[in-house]
């Protein structure tokens, strides 16, 4: 391969990376979600929340919550909630370990899960928010649509306007199109919520976010 190739690979692999981060670290689930099975609920609810667990420990829980997901997915295929599962906790585990060219394949499996989810139950929040952000994100080699997934994530937050994870996907979305005054106002928006209800250590994370966006 030569060095003008290498650059190419390498500039897909970190946008590619970058979209699985994007869409990995959706939060809290909303009203619009549907119900799904105990053990769905529990893989993607155990996903969402990895960040909360020691740094040691999180990657034998995206393996745990993982296998739980497909599990529940195995159990009942019309799950949408067990697909999304699948979705979170493979993201984070391809954002862990890093992508190469074998991983684009996994790539290729997140879009097939976050279309399943979206094909049985089309006002899921929480999954248009994933698609939205992937696509955004994505090359488009790889499949990318930032136009398309702008329009996704702002139905998620027209659907779910109390989703955090939703409005920071926003956020991230309105950031990369450099629309900066608009992402910052999302993000204020998005910190007044997790204030209300989230967790100390989401509301340090919102207001890091806040703070880079006024610099």
């Amino acid at each position: 391969m030569d060095r003008g190739s290498a650059t190419e690979v390498g500039g897909l692999l970190r946008r590619a990376s970058a979209a699985v981060l994007l869409c990995a670290l959706l939060t809290p689930s909303s009203a619009a979600e549907p119900t799904g099975s105990e053990e769905a609920r529990a893989a993607l609810s155990q996903c969402r929340e990895v960040e909360l667990a020691p740094e040691a420990e999180q990657v034998d829980l995206l393996d745990r919550g993982l296998t739980r997901a497909e599990l529940a997915v195995a159990a009942d295929p019309d799950d949408p909630v067990a697909h999304l599962a699948v979705f979170c906790n493979l993201g984070k585990r391809i954002r862990r370990d890093g992508l190469s060219w074998h991983a684009f394949g996994q790539v290729r499996r997140l879009v097939r899960e976050v279309d399943t989810a979206l094909a049985l139950a089309p006002d899921f929040a929480g999954a248009l928010a994933a698609k939205g952000g992937l696509l955004a994100s994505l090359p488009r080699l790889l499949g990318g649509d930032p136009a398309e997934g702008e329009r996704l994530v702002r139905r998620a937050v027209r659907l779910a306007p109390d989703d955090i994870g939703a409005r920071f996907t926003l956020v991230d979305v309105l950031e990369a199109r450099g629309a900066h005054e608009e992402a910052e106002a999302e993000a204020e928006a998005a910190l007044a919520l997790v204030e209300k209800a989230g967790p100390r250590p989401r509301v340090e994370q919102a207001q890091a976010v806040v703070a880079r966006l006024r610099r």
